[in-house]
């Protein structure tokens, strides 16, 4: 690929630095380590904490103008598919209450946490505006090459708090796919036990997870 091509590096806060719950420092992320392995490249990266595809395609016009990329590195849907508790609009209702009732809304939540998801059926995205959203954010920025990074398979201890994930992130991934085809990104966790690349919160990738996906998207970009 030729070096003066702009390339962004998009993600959720799986592409940042972290403190906790293990820390993962600036120069071990996979963003940065991008960066550094490509020095003759201009490389961007924006990384979003707690980003969904509602707040993604709010970036299009400032990608756009801002960055003009030709290549794209989406990594994106984790937020979007967990089965919830609570509504967004709820959990802002919950931060306004006393602590007292709020602590004890959130125990019960989190007792109940999978009769709770399986009733309610809450993500934050559903599948249906997840697709459009991806579609809406490809069409927009139909001059840049995107590769869509899966959202990662669940662990063992993600499964068991969170019954309805694995079959949430199977979906979200197949529309992934859908609209991405070719450049998603299908074969990155294959052969991957995701229990030893993940944080001990069950989300976040740990330093090993980081030096995965700078190998995976290394390929790409060599």
């Amino acid at each position: 690929m030729s070096s003066k091509q702009n390339i962004l590096l998009l993600t959720d806060s799986l592409g940042n630095p972290r403190e906790e719950p293990e820390i993962v420092k600036a120069d071990e992320t996979w963003c940065d380590q991008i960066k550094r392995f490509f020095p003759e490249k201009t490389i961007y990266s924006i990384n979003i904490r707690g980003m969904d595809t509602q707040n993604l395609i709010q970036e299009v016009e400032y990608i756009k103008n801002c960055f003009d990329p030709k290549i794209i590195i989406l990594q994106v849907g984790i937020v979007d598919c967990t089965p919830r508790t609570m509504r967004k609009i709820e959990v802002a209702i919950l931060k306004r209450m006393p602590l007292f009732i709020s602590n004890h809304v959130r125990s019960f939540l989190k007792r109940y946490r999978n009769a709770i998801t399986k009733f309610r059926k809450i993500t934050y995205v559903n599948k249906i505006k997840f697709g459009e959203n991806l579609t809406y954010f490809k069409n927009e920025l139909c001059e840049a090459e995107i590769y869509a990074i899966p959202i990662m398979p669940p662990t063992e201890n993600f499964i068991k708090k969170n019954k309805l994930i694995e079959k949430n992130i199977h979906m979200y991934n197949k529309i992934l796919q859908e609209v991405f085809q070719d450049k998603f990104l299908e074969s990155c966790y294959f052969n991957v036990d995701v229990n030893k690349i993940s944080m001990s919160d069950d989300h976040h990738l740990n330093k090993k997870g980081h030096v995965h996906l700078f190998t995976i998207i290394n390929k790409i970009l060599n």
